[in-house]
């Protein structure tokens, strides 16, 4: 992905009298529906829908890390994934603590897509990467409570619930918990003390129902309804709705190969499970429960007498989602303590049968108090359980006989048989033998434990052979499928890492195994076979900052196995700093009470062979202030290329692993053993950033708190690169494809009462459009710009017409060629809504003779005077550097329609400034100055500071 600049607002927009209009409704957000009807590509031959494959839980994870996992995702056999919730969310009341509570995810403020974990476009890029891997993409959806207030009363409406859905018609306005007393305690009380929904109302149904819409346009393929037990059904009498057929039902049957189900635990005989299995498929906590139990007491014999039914409630065959354990299980303190022998052995017991999908929980490191995760960071920190060969063997198992029936038995209460087809079988061991001779019904011959790679023995109706140590083997023969590994120097690289090298040039060594055909391509061009292994050389003739994508497919019959790689050139003569966005309290420090407060991150720097760099824990990072992440941390590395681990800079006085990463407690053992905490660490060379999970490739810019701005990763279908005979890279040349919207005329992402008003000054002559602008206002699609488009975007407002054009997308592509050392491009640079004191663009981007001012040369920044003050200073200066404007600064120069200008000197190296009213107690807080030519407009919010002045708040446009 190019990294963007930001758009450029018109400098001087004069005084108009807009045209009066009444709209009603919200500015309208247009999402692409992304979902079509071609087949996933079942390269990793994972199950053709989620009802016949197995689900991994990623609770609790950043968006863009789940995308990350696909490749390790799809190789474990999940042919699902299932996120968290995506509603924009309550802010923990324990931020102040050493803990996050998971449970904040839960407690929506509104039913728009965004929160923490991701924005729309990581949802999407999440469906888009999943589906072509053949991973269906499953959304938790909260649509039963909102967000409680901090003051923990049952049923009080949070502060942060967004105004539009926190009014008293929207709720049940109760002050009591729901319980299992009665139906109406069931689905009109507050769960948890949360306050509960009126789901029966016709708006609150809307909104639930564009949720899901707008998840499945940007390529959902399933739905998990939290709390559905407590919303009630159209079969509830005189607590009957229609809430699911005017939400679930509806989108289900507009897409018929959505999945949906609905968490629906302990019924308590109120009301029937066919009142929901009718509409949905529903959660069955009590067969993992049973099954892990028996399993846990070392007796299998109940469990092969569990076909047809789950549990106590008789779920329908078909109709269950089922685990060994949950995310509310295991943070509730139910399963926490529950050994990962008997989770593993209890999910292969679970997993391996057909029909119903078995959903698996990676367990989250660190975790000693139930309820709260201990450290902020470790969202997205797993055990390595997930990973195992015992789960991944599971899965693939159930995908190869999909739609094949199954035969369950166990045999002397201690080995329990799951057969699939007619020649295959998962066997759970709790007898602690590793060899067995046991009943099975299958042809004689000879099979493979796809688990130890035994091979086992059918006979005369017995199965014999040496099981693992886990007490999980996996038996039928299967072709095997590809394998793909690359190396640099001789070490391996994990697929989706970026390969960062100092010097000239590199060398990539690819080996695949297991293919009838590989090839390689760089980006866009036209893919290279190759058999078995291949090297490649990187680097000659291409300057640094540029990162691109190597893609390797190694084909088996008409399917292949995708992997992913980029190659980034590093710069020799700039600092090599690692940075750390961490999370408040991330890291922390033992007080003289024995209680903990805030600490500082350290890195304990490795050399190429894996040796610190100086003692453990190494050096303390310093807080880099001003940037645009709230808790980042530097430190300048010795060494070129190395590796890093961060943590607390304890030595060995806590036994638990909740203050290194990479994590110890889970791979390499005790972390109150300093020779376990300093083993392991993130691969580095040059500058790279560690946030949200992973280590991204930075490159320096001259200002710490600006990293990340010129880092470019180009996408691999839209590139063509040039390379020599030796296949070194010469030139790169990115073709970009924006999308914009007809009648968004400020390109912001919506269509709104400000792009009317825009429109309207343009047609009095006041505000000229260029290209971008020119065409998206037009929004009736007549080629002319005038007060029928005006009245276009008033009428798709007031849903009184559909997309016609106005909020239908077009297309501009233009062309980016890195040859020579360039700063980042800037691929907005064709949307500016000119006026006489701007240049013009075309649509490939370049600059056209229109004025005579340079902003990006000027150094020109803007703010917008919404408070009426009768003189705006700008005081700037170099953050940890000379102050360039005694306060309160320079006084800025008037431009018209409120908006002020002030031009920073070539000479200075401002990089902060402070917009005020000439020092009379009104001012911005400390602003970083991101890019030049941008404006600052206040929000309208105002706070005060230590001293008494009124702070203004708002962003840069």
């Amino acid at each position: 992905m190019l990294i963007k600049g930001k758009k450029l607002i018109s400098a001087a927009l004069c005084a108009l009298l807009i045209l009066s209009c009444t709209v009603t409704g919200n500015a309208l957000k247009i999402y692409e529906n992304t979902k079509s009807n071609e087949e996933y590509n079942l390269s990793y031959n994972l199950a053709s829908s989620i009802s016949e494959g197995n689900i991994l839980h990623c609770s609790n994870t950043y968006l863009s890390q789940i995308t990350d996992m696909l490749p390790q995702i799809a190789r474990q056999g999940f042919s699902a994934v299932q996120v968290s919730p995506v509603q924009g969310n309550k802010k923990s009341i324990n931020s102040g603590a050493y803990f996050c509570d998971w449970t904040f995810y839960y407690q929506p403020v509104n039913f728009k897509i965004g929160n923490e974990l991701g924005t729309a476009e990581d949802f999407k890029t999440l469906c888009e990467k999943a589906h072509e891997y053949g991973i269906k993409v499953i959304v938790d959806i909260v649509s039963n409570h909102m967000a409680q207030s901090d003051d923990g009363r049952s049923g009080s409406r949070s502060e942060q619930i967004e105004a539009e859905y926190n009014k008293d018609e929207y709720f049940h306005s109760t002050k009591r918990d729901a319980s299992n007393k009665s139906r109406a305690a069931q689905v009109s009380l507050n769960v948890g003390g949360l306050p509960d929904l009126n789901t029966s109302n016709k708006t609150v149904q809307g909104w639930v129902y564009q949720l899901l819409e707008d998840c499945v346009a940007l390529g959902a393929d399933g739905f998990r309804f939290d709390t559905a037990k407590h919303i009630e059904t159209p079969s509830d009498g005189e607590l009957a709705s229609d809430f699911w057929t005017n939400t679930a039902v509806k989108i289900k049957n507009k897409y018929k190969d959505l999945y949906i189900y609905g968490e629906v635990v302990d019924l308590s005989g109120t009301v029937g499970i066919d009142a929901y299995t009718n509409l949905m498929n529903v959660t069955d906590a009590g067969y993992g429960i049973s099954t892990r139990r028996d399993i846990n007491k070392g007796s299998v014999a109940s469990l092969s007498k569990t076909s047809g039914v789950f549990d106590d409630v008789r779920i329908p065959t078909g109709k269950g989602v089922v685990w060994a354990e949950s995310h509310d299980e295991f943070l509730g303190g139910t399963t926490t303590l529950m050994s990962e022998d008997v989770l593993v052995k209890t999910y292969a017991a679970m997993a391996s049968r057909k029909d119903d999908p078995t959903l698996f929980f990676p367990r989250p490191i660190a975790n000693n108090i139930a309820g709260q995760l201990n450290w902020d960071s470790l969202i997205g920190e797993y055990t390595n359980t997930w990973l195992s060969k015992e789960i991944r063997e599971v899965n693939m198992f159930k995908n190869a006989y999909e739609g094949q029936g199954e035969e369950l038995s166990s045999y002397q209460d201690k080995y329990y048989l799951v057969k699939r087809g007619n020649d295959g079988v998962c066997i759970v061991n709790v007898s602690g033998s590793e060899n067995i001779n046991i009943p099975v019904n299958m042809p004689d011959g000879s099979y493979k434990d796809q688990i130890s790679g035994n091979t086992f023995t059918v006979s005369k109706g017995y199965i014999s052979g040496k099981m693992s140590k886990s007490g999980v083997a996996v038996v039928y023969n299967k072709k095997s499928i590809p394998t793909v590994s690359v190396n640099v120097d001789g070490k391996d690289v994990n697929e989706n890492e970026t390969i960062s090298f100092n010097g000239e040039t590199t060398t990539v060594t690819i080996n695949t195994a297991n293919a009838d055909k590989c090839e390689y391509k760089l980006a866009g061009n036209e893919p290279e076979e190759f058999s078995g292994s291949e090297k490649l050389t990187f680097g000659k003739g291409i300057n640094s900052g540029v990162s691109v994508p190597l893609i390797i497919k190694a084909y088996y019959g008409s399917n292949y196995i995708k992997a992913v790689y980029y190659i980034d050139k590093k710069d020799v003569s700039e600092p090599h700093i690692i940075y750390i966005d961490a999370p408040a309290k991330a890291f922390y420090e033992k007080t003289e009470d024995n209680s903990y407060s805030a600490g500082v991150p350290y890195v304990l720097e490795k050399d190429s062979d894996d040796k610190p760099v100086s003692n453990y824990p190494g050096k303390a990072m310093t807080k880099v202030e001003n940037s645009d992440y709230d808790h980042l941390y530097s430190l300048e590395l010795e060494s070129k290329t190395a590796f890093v681990k961060f943590n607390d800079g304890v030595a060995a006085d806590v036994s638990e692993d909740a203050h290194t990463l990479p994590p110890t407690e889970s791979v390499y053992g005790d972390a109150s053993l300093t020779e376990n905490r300093v083993k392991g660490g993130y691969s580095v060379s040059g500058s790279m950033l560690w946030r949200k999970g992973k280590l991204i490739n930075v490159k320096q810019n001259g200002s710490p708190y600006d990293i990340c701005t010129d880092v470019i990763e180009l996408e691999s279908e839209n590139i063509q690169i040039t390379t020599d005979s030796d296949k070194n890279i010469i030139t790169v040349k990115e073709e970009v494809l924006t999308s914009y919207l007809y009648g968004d005329v400020d390109i912001d992402g919506y269509v709104n009462m400000t792009d009317v008003t825009l429109i309207q000054k343009n047609i009095a002559k006041l505000v000229r459009f260029e290209d971008i602008p020119a065409q998206a206002a037009d929004a009736d699609g007549n080629k002319e710009v005038n007060l029928e488009d005006v009245v276009s975007i008033q009428k798709l407002l007031a849903k009184l017409i559909g997309t016609l054009p106005a909020g239908e997308k077009f297309d501009v592509i233009s062309y980016i060629e890195y040859t020579t050392e360039t700063d980042s491009p800037d691929t907005d640079s064709n949307t500016n809504i000119d006026t006489d004191t701007q240049k013009d663009t075309d649509s490939s981007g370049k600059t056209t003779n229109n004025s005579d001012t340079d902003i990006a040369k000027k150094r020109v920044l803007y703010f917008k005077n919404t408070f009426g003050w009768d003189t705006v200073y700008a005081h700037f200066w170099e953050n940890m550097g000379s102050e360039f404007t005694s306060w309160p600064g320079a006084e800025m120069t008037s431009v018209g329609d409120d908006m002020y200008m002030i031009e920073i000197p070539e000479n200075e190296n401002a990089n902060m400034i402070i917009f005020n009213d000439g020092g009379n107690g009104n001012q911005t807080e400390n602003l970083s100055i991101k890019s030049f030519g941008l404006t600052f407009i206040p929000n309208g919010n105002t706070g005060k500071d230590n001293f008494g002045n009124t702070l203004i708040y708002g962003k840069w446009q």
